[in-house]
């Protein structure tokens, strides 16, 4: 079975799990790649990473002596993704947990603040508390410096997003099954140093 399939089966039977039929296209994996400092990034933690398309494209730009802890809660997807992998990259940690135990997981690893936290869950479709939970535990696991990297199919997180983080740019990515809109965000205070780092700050359409 192909991702692409195995994606839009798992979709169809909890399309909230997903929020898309059809995995992350290269366009929007490239953009979003883009976003980041990978000269500064040495740990990173994705949320729902699904079939592990956006996993391997952060496993391309990540230093050698760096992490990435795939956080998926889907039992199907983590077996997919543990087999897709082997293990083969010794910076890869798979874990099967929610992105509100980030805390836990990062401590668990030994890691006290991720640079990076990519997250690509489908915020509109989980209830309003969870997404604060989420939104919370993952404030407080960003270092100063660290970026939030979010990427949805609707804007009804960002209203959400400004209350827990200093938003640095928005924009939209038309080459995708769904078009998606994209969010860098760091906690307050944080993207001062930032600013000047992103080459087109604000809102910016990739087609």
């Amino acid at each position: 079975m192909t991702d692409a399939m195995l994606f839009a089966g798992i979709f169809l039977k909890n399309p909230a799990m997903l929020g898309s039929v059809w995995p992350s296209s290269d366009r929007l994996c490239s953009h979003l790649i883009g976003l980041a400092d990978w000269n500064e990034t040495r740990h990173v933690v994705e949320y729902g990473p699904g079939v592990g398309t956006i996993t391997q494209h952060i496993l391309g730009q990540l230093r050698s002596d760096g992490t990435l802890i795939a956080i998926e809660k889907n039992p199907e997807l983590v077996e997919h993704l543990r087999e897709r992998f082997r293990c083969a990259d010794p910076r890869l940690k798979i874990v099967h947990g929610s992105a509100a135990d980030v805390r836990k997981i990062l401590i668990h690893h030994r890691i006290a603040t991720a640079d990076c936290i990519v997250a690509g869950i489908p915020f509109s479709l989980l209830p309003p508390r969870e997404v604060q939970r989420i939104l919370w535990r993952t404030r407080q696991s960003l270092s100063p410096r660290g970026r939030l990297l979010v990427y949805q199919f609707s804007d009804a997180i960002e209203p959400v997003l400004k209350r827990y983080f200093q938003l640095l740019h928005s924009g939209r990515v038309m080459r995708n099954f769904l078009p998606a809109r994209t969010y860098v965000a760091v906690t307050p205070g944080g993207g001062i140093r930032y600013r000047k780092q992103l080459r087109r700050p604000g809102h910016i359409t990739a087609s």
